[in-house]
């Protein structure tokens, strides 16, 4: 790797190397026989990456990382749910030995399930609508769209296990 003298040509470049080459290769008989060096312009050593090709397969491939981290928060998220209601067994039974009945005790589970996730919501729309969120180009309105939809979503899969409770006889 080198750069040009102000004035030279690759021609003169190329054959000071060549001069360069023979003198290595008598001096180092055992390595540098036949070896030849070629002078090309910089431009020309580096490869051009196919951006019709390698564009969608290294943003599929990010897309995909992307969505196991998701799914590796989901269920670290559904974990410490399913632990905190392990834990909580021993006062639904309380509160349903002092006379609160079913209907009672799912009202109680969603309407802190509900709190829970609005919460949440309302942390990722200041994520994307404060300051850290100024750097993408997404549009607002993909941007809300996306945590209410996840808002939606985990408050659906929250209220399964309620709903399940209502409907059981």
């Amino acid at each position: 790797m080198g750069r040009l003298k102000l004035g030279a040509s690759l021609r003169q470049a190329q054959i000071s190397m060549n001069v360069v080459a023979e003198r290595l290769a008598e001096q180092y008989p055992a390595t540098d026989r036949g070896v030849t060096v070629r002078v090309i312009p910089e431009r020309l050593a580096r490869p051009q990456p196919l951006l019709k090709i390698s564009f969608p397969f290294v943003a599929s491939i990010f897309l995909v990382l992307a969505a196991l981290v998701l799914l590796l928060a989901c269920m670290n998220v559904a974990n410490i749910l399913l632990v905190r209601a392990t834990m909580r067994q021993r006062e639904m039974a309380i509160r349903a030995a002092l006379g609160a009945g079913r209907g009672r005790l799912i009202r109680l589970m969603l309407t802190e399930s509900i709190m829970l996730s609005l919460f949440g919501g309302s942390g990722g729309l200041v994520v994307e609508f404060g300051p850290a969120g100024r750097s993408h180009r997404f549009s607002r309105l993909q941007g809300f769209l996306s945590s209410w939809i996840s808002v939606l979503i985990g408050e659906y899969l929250r209220t399964q296990p309620a709903a399940a409770l209502l409907t059981e006889r």
